[in-house]
């Protein structure tokens, strides 16, 4: 079986602490934002942006991978996969230049992965499952791959199919 694997939010958990502290240390919360309420997928609502800021430099960082620890269990859980005859494809979006360090914290945690393809077209890579924290991303994929949505920790726009859900890494593995 051929498994693809998002990075941010599923192998590692980029998309919401870290990106929240960054925003968090440049801008205010918007006025009226409740803070206890469930996190938006992008963080940056939360925030009064001024114009002519990005909110997006965060994900164009050269180097936001360094230092990065992989999600609890990912590592265990995808080895055994490997082992038991499954090919790892980490199949995930880049923005700016952070690719190569993106492609470096793959290559030091996931050694055993069989490829890595960075595209913002995920349905186009042939996979037979696929892991990834957002159900655009599932909603996208043909209707022959077994879609695993990955935590419910965000919110995120409706999804339009079913997907199997996985709150961590052993419950990914039961499911495959």
């Amino acid at each position: 079986m051929r498994i693809g694997i998002d990075v941010d939010g599923t192998a590692v958990d980029t998309s919401s602490w870290y990106w929240f502290q960054y925003l968090q240390s440049r801008y205010s919360f918007k006025e009226g934002f409740d803070q206890y309420s469930k996190i938006p997928y992008n963080v940056s609502e939360m925030f009064d942006i001024p114009e002519g800021c990005d909110p997006m430099a965060f994900w164009k960082d050269p180097n936001l991978y360094e230092g990065l620890l992989p999600i609890a269990d990912s590592v265990d859980t995808l080895q055994k996969l490997k082992d038991e005859g499954h090919s790892i494809i980490f199949i995930s979006q880049c923005k700016g230049w952070h690719h190569k360090s993106k492609y470096y914290f793959i290559e030091k945690w996931f050694p055993f992965k069989d490829a890595v393809v960075l595209t913002k077209e995920k349905w186009a890579v042939n996979v037979d499952v696929m892991v990834d924290d957002m159900y655009h991303v599932l909603d996208s994929m043909p209707e022959n791959v077994l879609t695993i949505k990955f935590r419910e920790d965000t919110e995120q726009a409706p999804s339009k199919r079913k997907h199997m859900l996985a709150m961590n890494w052993q419950e990914v593995y039961n499911i495959c």
